[in-house]
């Protein structure tokens, strides 16, 4: 495993992306000053709909200026790692109803996931920007639990690695209208990752921004 993001592939998503959704969105966004001009960050949108991914990389290209990497499921079609996708395995999609063989499944997922964390590190050391929707999994007009493995990854790789990396909250707000849906991004300002109590300070921070 390793990153492989292709710039100008990336780009190009995003130009069909605009193709496909400007004419059914207005998209309108607040608080693009949170996200940092420069160095990594770990962005934490809600996650309502499958659309959300090409949305968020046409705010981070166009809004920001900038590209960055996504944390997404391994069964999606491998040509999404040139578009800076970074594959996790979720215990979720084990179809498998043996016990023993989940048990097999799951350490050699755990391995596969620890890849993956050393490849969020590299993005971290790239200077890159990091999306994780941290609830898992997709699910509109309500907030699940947050996952907390890439949030304790990022707060433990500041620490040994001295480096700072803003943990930004992000809402995400689908209105329906008549002709088109508004689509409302709205981004937070970026929490401490020494915060007590972190996880449950982002989950009510991403839940309030996505007006849930």
């Amino acid at each position: 495993m390793s990153l492989r993001r292709n710039n100008d592939f990336y780009d190009l998503l995003i130009v069909v992306s605009k193709i496909l959704y400007y004419p059914f969105n207005k998209i309108k966004v607040s608080g693009t000053k949170n996200i940092p001009k420069k160095g990594p960050a770990l962005l934490l949108p809600k996650h309502n709909l499958v659309r959300d991914v090409p949305i968020e990389g046409i705010i981070i290209r166009n809004e920001c200026r900038r590209r960055a990497y996504f944390v997404m499921k391994d069964t999606l079609p491998r040509l999404l790692d040139y578009a800076g996708g970074i594959r996790v395995r979720r215990s979720k999609d084990v179809k498998e109803t043996n016990y023993n063989m989940n048990k097999i499944i799951e350490k050699h997922n755990q391995k596969y996931n620890n890849n993956t964390l050393k490849l969020v590190g590299e993005a971290y050391k790239k200077g890159e920007l990091v999306i994780v929707h941290p609830e898992g999994c997709s699910i509109d007009k309500k907030m699940l639990p947050l996952k907390k493995t890439f949030i304790n990854y990022t707060t433990n790789f500041q620490k040994e690695n001295n480096i700072k990396i803003p943990i930004i909250p992000i809402g995400i707000e689908y209105e329906k209208k008549m002709f088109r849906t508004h689509t409302h991004i709205r981004i937070g300002e970026p929490v401490n990752a020494e915060t007590n109590d972190l996880v449950n300070k982002l989950y009510f921070q991403i839940k309030t921004l996505s007006n849930l």
